[in-house]
């Protein structure tokens, strides 16, 4: 999935700098605070029919040090990027159908920089817009 127009919107909905709050497939192990979001390694699914369509699955990971901290950050995220009743273009690159949340917020164990990541897998369908 194209998480760089995603992550502008986030940027844009206060949740923090891309780049220092906000990554896109990598976060610093030097980051003791942010938001990832990354792509799993099997694709998305695309349509021979509909070739602009596109369905994929993606996860978002708050990091930091306080527990109660990232999962409210964790569940603001899942609030923030449920949309199932509308239909938004994002930096004229993606239109976004639905995405939704497959689970609540799990909290991984401490990492070895005795830090906390909580996660939240979401499916998605948009479309990439033409240019």
């Amino acid at each position: 999935m194209k998480l760089e127009p995603l992550a502008e919107w986030l940027e844009c909905q206060g949740f923090g700098k891309r780049g220092k709050d906000i990554f896109v497939h990598h976060m610093p192990e030097r980051a003791s605070k942010g938001v990832l979001m990354t792509v799993p390694l099997v694709g998305q699914r695309t349509y021979p029919d509909l070739p602009d369509l596109r369905r994929s699955r993606f996860q978002v990971i708050v990091r930091g040090y306080d527990y109660q901290e990232g999962l409210e950050k964790a569940w603001a995220l899942q609030e923030a990027l449920t949309w199932d009743d509308r239909a938004e273009v994002l930096n004229d690159e993606i239109q976004i159908v639905h995405m939704f949340p497959r689970h609540d917020p799990i909290p991984f164990p401490y990492s070895k920089g005795d830090l906390l990541e909580i996660a939240v897998t979401f499916d998605a369908a948009y479309f990439l817009c033409n240019d």
